[in-house]
């Protein structure tokens, strides 16, 4: 349904970008593990770091977002307002030289951008639209987030990019298979954060959607068509 959901996809899509940049549930996890605070310190050496260094201020960053719908375009007013670069993808298949007005070559987004954001449908198209080749030309310092759909991304080859160091870090909302088993996914197993398809969920989402809703209802009792496209 449009917009029900939209500012509540994009800030968990943020909210999961900066829990991989910050680290936060391994910071968490380690401070909950007093005695090794008070033996080894405050942990950051552990920190997703790219050659020792910290994490880069919201200002270095290069913002690739694949999916230029509505969830995509509030991603990108959020990450322009703290001061990030976007980039808006094109199409995979579209060459720079035919790409739209405002829009980035899905290769360009791959090689250049520091973190991607992934906001687009399932489709024949976007299937594994991120897998081992396309991983291969990320920077080594990129981080993915999926807000997307599970099947975008192809979980055992991001799992082996993780565990390989080919990219600094990940995270996701949503699986091929969901509910997800641990045994069901290598994502699950793996270094990158996750949560439970849940970025859809808030107080205004749920509004919004109980008001689509009765506009259905009240347009089917008046023989008229509500359309709402998921």
């Amino acid at each position: 349904m449009p917009d029900t959901n939209t500012e509540t996809v994009a800030e968990h899509a943020l909210a999961l970008y900066f829990a991989v940049k910050r680290d936060v549930v391994s910071m968490h996890e380690w401070t909950m593990r007093a005695e090794q605070w008070a033996s080894q310190g405050t942990g950051i050496l552990g920190m997703n770091t790219w050659e020792g260094g910290g994490a880069r201020s919201c200002r270095s960053e290069v913002v690739g977002i694949v999916g230029g719908g509505k969830i995509g375009l509030a991603m990108s007013n959020l990450c322009t307002a703290l001061g990030m670069k976007v980039l808006l993808s094109e199409r995979k298949s579209i060459p720079q030289a035919q790409a739209r007005a405002g829009r980035t070559a899905f290769s360009s987004i791959l090689t250049q951008c520091t973190t991607i954001i992934l906001t687009c449908p399932l489709s024949p198209e976007t299937q594994n639209l991120i897998s081992a080749p396309e991983l291969s030309l990320m920077r080594r310092d990129a981080i993915l987030v999926n807000v997307a759909r599970g099947g975008v991304v192809n979980e055992a080859d991001l799992a082996r990019a993780l565990d390989g160091g080919e990219i600094l870090g990940a995270a996701t909302d949503v699986f091929e298979r969901e509910p997800v088993e641990r045994r069901g996914s290598p994502l699950v197993r793996g270094r990158e954060k996750r949560d439970p398809h849940v970025a859809w969920f808030g107080r205004d989402s749920q509004e919004k959607c109980v008001k689509a809703i009765a506009e259905i209802f009240e347009g089917y009792l008046k023989g008229e068509k509500v359309n709402f496209v998921v």
